[in-house]
């Protein structure tokens, strides 16, 4: 889902201001997230909401994308709450001690589930 949103939507990956992680905080997806950002992105900036609000199941895409939405329009990247011991098979930079800001403008939102399913969205301010 990462590659192909940005094939889809001609971004280069040098050029993204964060990615907003579906973060589950469960060792193995988290691996498998981190290593396919890191893998696609590499050390773009990293946030995980769910750390400030929770898991909303179904809802959790539409909570995470109008995080991002709002980390773009104002330039500040939220920092991911309770990320304290990062995993050293999680080679991602999350953000996590303080908000970022002076970002580019530009961000995707991912989300997937146990069942297989996965899903990007990119956000841009023109």
């Amino acid at each position: 889902a990462l590659r192909t949103v940005l094939n889809q939507a001609s971004l280069d990956p040098k050029t993204l201001g964060h990615i907003n992680a579906h973060g589950l905080s469960t060792g193995p997806m988290d691996r498998a997230e981190a290593q396919a950002i890191a893998t696609v992105v590499g050390d773009t900036p990293v946030t995980a909401p769910k750390g400030n609000f929770g898991h909303a199941g179904a809802g959790s895409g539409l909570l995470e994308l109008a995080a991002s939405v709002l980390a773009v329009e104002s330039g500040t990247i939220p920092q991911t709450r309770n990320y304290e011991t990062p995993d050293p098979a999680c080679p991602i930079n999350v953000i996590h001690e303080k908000p970022m800001t002076g970002r580019p403008s530009t961000a995707i939102s991912v989300n997937f589930s146990t069942m297989g399913q996965a899903s990007a969205v990119a956000i841009t301010a023109d």
